[in-house]
């Protein structure tokens, strides 16, 4: 899980070549936002990488069209490559404090979630749920790069995601994420609100 939304040190929204940091297997890495007809690309990605029961493209996409900081492309050019590769990607829904209350309240379908409960490009959003995360090895790395590509204006809200896979789980209880529901402990499936002072949740 990314160290999103931190205000320390937030410049202007940045990304890209000039932002990137070292692949562990060479080369350099970073994200950028994703164009309307890679939307596509990355639905490939979560179906073949995380799980074919994932959202579908037409969610996607409606979702990309209402903001598009939904979605940022994780690029990788390997030593001697000229061109980039798209290897993963991170998926976020920013929230309305509507949007912020069906999520707490396990109202809120986050495999489809009605547009209300998602604030629009150009707005602060109440809190950010964490739609889906391909970054195998790059989380860490990539920490610092996402939270200067989303900017000051995601600096300081609420951090949520869902936990998905046995590793999701070592890592969100290493955190120190607590659970919404008040469970006592974290279990597959919880949704927990993940602190923005460190750790990570892949």
């Amino acid at each position: 899980m990314p160290k999103l939304l931190k205000s320390n040190g937030l410049r202007d929204r940045v990304w890209g070549v000039s932002e990137s940091v070292e692949h562990p297997e060479g080369g350099r890495v970073w994200v950028r936002p994703p164009e309307s007809n890679e939307i596509r690309d990355l639905h490939r990605l979560l179906h073949t990488e995380i799980s074919p029961q994932a959202g579908t493209l037409e969610t996607m996409t409606r979702v990309f069209a209402h903001n598009r900081d939904c979605f940022w492309l994780i690029e990788h050019r390997a030593p001697q490559s000229e061109s980039p590769k798209i290897i993963g990607f991170y998926a976020f829904l920013p929230l309305t404090a509507e949007g912020h209350a069906a999520l707490r309240a396990h109202t809120l379908d986050t495999a489809d979630p009605p547009l209300s409960a998602l604030a629009p490009f150009g707005d602060a959003p109440a809190a950010v749920y964490i739609w889906a995360i391909l970054a195998r090895r790059l989380t860490r790395r990539l920490d610092p790069v996402i939270s200067r590509a989303m900017g000051w204006r995601y600096a300081g809200a609420p951090l949520y995601a869902r936990v998905t896979t046995a590793d999701g789980l070592k890592s969100g209880v290493g955190a120190g994420s607590a659970s919404v529901s008040g469970e006592t402990k974290i279990g597959m499936g919880s949704l927990i609100r993940v602190p923005t002072s460190g750790g990570a949740l892949s």
